[in-house]
């Protein structure tokens, strides 16, 4: 879950759905990747019904590295 600001500027809960722990840590991912309160980019594939969520393609770290599908690919799921 990722906490993200609307329209209005409220915080809203958006779920998002990632990979299997064994192929995460294999794109890089460790325990410590993530704290409580870092500011990060996510970049989704959205889900189609228009809820607050959808399917993980990569994310983009506070210190800017990015962990996720290959760069030509940041802009949207391929």
């Amino acid at each position: 879950r990722v906490d993200v600001p609307n329209a209005q500027g409220k915080l809203e809960s958006w779920a998002i759905e990632m990979n299997s722990p064994n192929n995460l840590v294999n794109a890089g991912w460790k325990r410590s990747t993530l704290k409580l309160g870092d500011k990060v980019t996510v970049k989704i594939s959205p889900l189609r019904d228009g809820r607050p969520g959808g399917l993980y393609v990569g994310i983009t770290l506070p210190d800017g590295k990015y962990l996720g599908a290959p760069e030509e690919k940041k802009d949207g799921y391929q």
